[in-house]
């Protein structure tokens, strides 16, 4: 008698019913075409995809529209019922229980736990399909710091909003977990972007970095485990900064121009200094990141595989988590319970 082999049903039950209909967004191996091959995703093909579509009468795509064989979405592929933030593989950046480990950008479920509500906003990034739009900021505002380029109907003004109502520009639609990982290539070791951050201008904006094999899950008690970012202390303008550095700060500053611009370069400061050296003197030259590098307040360099002490860089993600944190303002420590050494007291060692 003929046998029928089925693959085996994936994905998860509890989402959301927003639901993105983008393609599979994943945090995996984007990295220096020069310094490290690119890690392109591995494992069984039905931990991603179906060949029918069908089990036992039922369809096996769990949400979504099932574009090109996949069982899932972005949020439903890198979502979990549990507490791991690495699963069959995968990397997990909403959980429905606290994290285990969250990886290097944080996770979405602070922001999400609450139901949503306008408490929850200050704890992440509001993407389609997680949460709705912030309740404290209309999407036709803009994200905080835009310095005014709202990009009106563009994915930028929100990525909570549904990604079929945003066109893009270049044709189709872009938004939620794709108005940053703008470019995925889950099986393309030869693409240099790092995290699939692209940005969606010119082809040769994009974000460039060395990623953890593991994503930085075991950042906490190893120190080695961890992101190396390209950095820049060149001054440069929105709309061009990205292309002309490839920074992850110079891509953030897409959306949160205002809080990114080094404003002159001089005292006294309105905003926290971003894109600068970190300084080698005074009570910065207390913490040397090549010799006791801090997960919890990491630097980026202008050449990420040759760092050095005179060239390392702050930056948006010396501070905070890119999905979200359980602190407010996604930082990445409590803002309130600092002892010397951590956080904020990384940098400024005398200020404790």
């Amino acid at each position: 008698m003929k046998t029928t082999t089925h693959f085996p049903v994936q994905g998860n039950k509890y989402l959301t019913t927003k639901i993105l209909t983008t393609l599979v967004l994943i945090l995996v191996g984007a990295t220096l075409p020069c310094t490290i091959v690119q890690a392109s995703v591995k494992g069984a093909c039905s931990d991603c995809h179906t060949m029918h579509n069908s089990q036992d009468g039922s369809a096996v795509v769990t949400s979504g529209t099932g574009t090109t064989l996949l069982i899932d979405n972005c949020v439903g592929c890198h979502s979990s019922a549990t507490n791991q933030t690495i699963v069959n593989g995968i990397p997990i950046v909403w959980n429905a229980v606290p994290p285990n480990n969250p990886l290097a950008g944080g996770n979405f479920y602070w922001i999400a736990q609450g139901g949503g509500s306008a408490a929850d906003d200050v704890f992440g990034h509001n993407v389609w399909g997680i949460s709705a739009p912030d309740h404290n900021i209309l999407p036709s505002a803009g994200a905080p710091g835009n310095g005014g380029f709202t990009c009106g109907t563009s994915c930028h003004a929100s990525l909570a909003t549904d990604p079929a109502l945003n066109p893009d520009v270049g044709g189709g639609s872009r938004g939620g977990c794709q108005g940053c990982h703008y470019e995925v290539a889950h099986h393309d070791d030869s693409k240099p972007w790092f995290r699939f951050l692209k940005g969606h201008i010119t082809t040769g904006a994009y974000v460039e970095g060395i990623e953890a094999p593991t994503w930085e899950q075991n950042a906490i008690t190893d120190s080695t485990d961890r992101n190396v970012y390209r950095g820049t202390d060149t001054t440069y303008t929105w709309g061009a900064g990205l292309n002309a550095t490839k920074t992850a700060s110079a891509f953030c500053q897409g959306c949160h121009i205002d809080f990114h611009q080094k404003m002159g370069v001089s005292n006294p400061w309105i905003r926290h200094p971003n894109d600068i050296l970190l300084p080698e003197s005074s009570e910065y030259g207390a913490y040397d990141p090549i010799t006791d590098y801090s997960n919890e307040a990491p630097v980026a360099y202008l050449d990420p595989a040759v760092p050095a002490r005179a060239e390392a860089v702050v930056t948006c993600l010396s501070c905070h988590r890119a999905h979200g944190s359980d602190q407010p303002d996604m930082l990445r420590w409590d803002y309130t319970n600092m002892a010397a050494g951590t956080g904020c007291y990384t940098c400024h060692t005398t200020k404790y």
